[in-house]
């Protein structure tokens, strides 16, 4: 338990544990309240039973000036109810308000990690594994491991307040019951701990795994009925999806056994006092006051010590959720360093475009640059140096698998060199080091395959801005560079129209082309293609090659292509060939 609460206190951040601790202080609260109405009720219980006087009455004649008949005492008694309803209602209402903030506050945190942090860290898992710790891993921390701390909390409160009046009541039923409770819940806990650790590191294995194989099937669909293969995906489906629900029916089905070992213990031991002293009438007022302490055990202590044990069981069946959301919060570096971004850009595209300008570059310089990737011996690229002056044209060829798509990250900053830089130089010769947060905004990017929103066609060009900040006119211009302003206007939406998932509604050659506007859309300095026209036929290739010609003399230019584009005039074609780049002036 201390390890898991070092745990949390890692995970969260200065607010959230200040929110913490109101909440510690509202579920304390409500807990002592309800505990007086437990005193409150036992109490009103000897007396009408005629084996004790109402000793709460003095502690009310403090405060009020009242005679203690029936009905001031009930209505006491309804007045206590009364504060612990609003009590327990507000204690519950922050308490899933700070789950739910929590969640939104964690889940974005990851999210924005996945954003910032550098490629390779992130391409160690898969993207169920991704999206599975954004979504379904927050929600079990949130709702499963937080809500398990707030449940011991608050029972570990009554217990100890319980256990303080039995103390005073009956020593007896106090050993009694604590004996009881304790042996019950230790052994059910150590004889099921490795099997509740076990089915809950499947269960967030198997969340992943559901949720690849859904994806699988969805992206697949045309090829999965093209080959008959439905079943088959089928049967893989139904076995991961049966494997992830009976771990938690394992889990719900081993939370119901102690219960009903205590209830049964306490039962039991009832029905012997009973008939033990059944013909004894000198022992009824005693045999009335013990089934009335048993009666607050029942009450509160059982539940209480069944629900602590219930969410000892959960912290157990959670601990690979709390490993995972750990791991995937310790790095603050990239969400400050995001922060700052988002704070400089938070107004509108005019300052992006402002800090845009400040950023004036004579060449872009790789200096005797060496890469290879982490699980791999060989290197992509060795002691590599090359100059791509301002303004100009540069075509970077090179066979299937030679390293383009790896020149392509280094140049935008997704990869970092294993040895050597590559920087900016101004024209005093300056170095401004490729940042992959700050100064991206120089780049306008065309990825082999094209990623596209569900949502409207001029939200695709204008790409991660506001709509109140899109310029129209701009738009216009980036579709008739991409040669789809006809295509536009035959549609009854123009560029108000909605892509369906994965743009389903656009031919492959329009899904590059509208990822080519996007490009012209942002104005940037540097224009990167990576083999642009893979998709399109030779007439928009003739015909985007020509914008290019027509509408690049005042940018820089680099095409990624694994064939030379002869009606492109270039100033440098670089050759990727055995870990080196050749430069072709």
């Amino acid at each position: 338990m201390f390890r898991i609460a070092q745990d949390i206190l890692s995970i969260l951040n200065k607010r959230q544990k200040n929110n913490f601790n109101k909440i510690f202080f509202l579920l304390s609260l409500t807990s002592v309240i309800e505990f007086l109405a437990i005193i409150y009720i036992f109490d009103i219980f000897q007396y009408l039973v005629g084996i004790g006087s109402l000793k709460s009455a003095n502690y009310f004649s403090f405060f009020f000036s009242i005679q203690f008949d029936i009905f001031n005492i009930f209505f006491i008694l309804i007045l206590i109810f009364v504060l612990k309803f609003f009590l327990s209602l507000y204690s519950s209402y922050s308490r899933l308000k700070y789950q739910k903030d929590l969640g939104v506050d964690i889940s974005t945190q990851i999210l924005r990690r996945y954003l910032y942090d550098d490629i390779l860290v992130v391409k160690r898992k898969s993207n169920s594994e991704l999206i599975r710790n954004i979504e379904l891993t927050t929600g079990n921390f949130v709702n499963g491991v937080m809500q398990h701390i707030f449940t011991i909390i608050s029972e570990i409160i009554i217990i100890i307040l319980v256990i303080t009046l039995l103390s005073y009541l009956s020593i007896k039923i106090l050993f009694f019951s604590i004996f009881n409770i304790i042996i019950i819940a230790l052994i059910h806990y150590y004889f099921f701990k490795k099997k509740i650790s076990k089915i809950g590191i499947e269960f967030h294995e198997t969340s992943s795994q559901k949720l690849r194989l859904s994806a699988e099937a969805l992206n697949g669909l045309l090829e999965i009925r093209a080959f008959q293969a439905q079943e088959y995906f089928l049967k893989k489906y139904h076995s991961s999806s049966d494997n992830h629900y009976k771990s938690s029916f394992i889990l719900l089905f081993v939370q119901q056994i102690p219960r009903q070992v205590i209830e049964f213990s306490v039962v039991f031991f009832i029905s012997l006092l009973i008939i033990f002293f059944f013909n004894d009438l000198s022992k009824t007022k005693e045999i009335i006051k013990i089934l009335g302490l048993f009666g607050i055990a029942s009450f509160r202590l059982i539940p209480s010590a069944t629900k602590i044990l219930h969410a000892m069981q959960g912290l157990k069946y959670t601990e690979s959720v709390l490993r995972e959301i750990k791991e995937e919060t310790r790095q603050k570096y990239f969400f400050e360093k995001s922060a700052q971004y988002l704070s400089q850009s938070k107004n509108n595209i005019l300052h992006k475009q402002t800090e845009q300008k400040k950023v004036f570059f004579y060449e872009i310089v790789f200096d005797n640059v060496s890469f290879k990737y982490p699980d791999r011996d060989n290197y992509i690229f060795k002691n590599v140096n090359l100059k791509i002056k301002k303004n100009s044209k540069n075509l970077v060829i090179g066979g299937s698998g030679l390293g383009k798509t790896t020149f392509l990250n280094l140049l935008l900053g997704f990869l970092t060199p294993i040895e050597g830089s590559i920087y900016f130089t101004d024209q005093k010769k300056n170095k401004i080091y490729i940042d992959r947060v700050s100064l991206l905004n120089l780049f306008g990017y065309v990825p082999q395959k094209s990623f596209l929103l569900k949502d409207t066609i001029k939200n695709n060009i204008a790409f991660g801005l506001n709509e109140k900040n899109i310029d129209e006119n701009k738009i216009n211009e980036a579709l008739y560079f991409s040669g789809l302003e006809n295509f536009i206007k035959t549609l009854p939406n123009g560029i108000n129209t909605t892509l369906d998932d994965f743009a389903s509604n656009l031919s492959g050659g329009q899904v590059q082309r509208l990822s080519i506007a996007r490009c012209f859309y942002r104005g940037s300095s540097v224009l990167i293609f990576d083999e642009p026209f893979s998709s399109l036929d030779s007439k928009n290739e003739n015909f985007i090659v020509s914008n290019i010609n027509n509408f690049t003399h005042n940018k820089t230019l680099i095409i990624i292509s694994h064939k030379k584009i002869d009606p492109i005039v270039f100033d440098n074609t670089f050759e990727i060939k055995n870990s080196d780049i050749i430069v072709k002036n």
